[in-house]
């Protein structure tokens, strides 16, 4: 496993198949509106070896 400190945050990424690989994904949560969510917690579902994060300011 490594982390990173990103400003307020640490994004920690873990190596889970052996291969060396590892996967990065970026998106927000938006209301209908289109206004960030701060908050949200996002995950892989019914996985927990991926761990979790927390959507921050504009909900990225």
């Amino acid at each position: 496993m490594f982390c990173k400190k990103l400003l307020l945050e640490v994004a920690c990424f873990s190596i889970v198949d052996g291969s060396g690989r590892v996967s990065v994904m970026r998106g927000q949560v938006i209301t209908p509106q289109g206004l960030g969510i701060v908050g949200i917690r996002v995950s892989v579902d019914r996985d927990s070896r991926f761990g979790f994060t927390l959507t921050r300011q504009g909900g990225w």
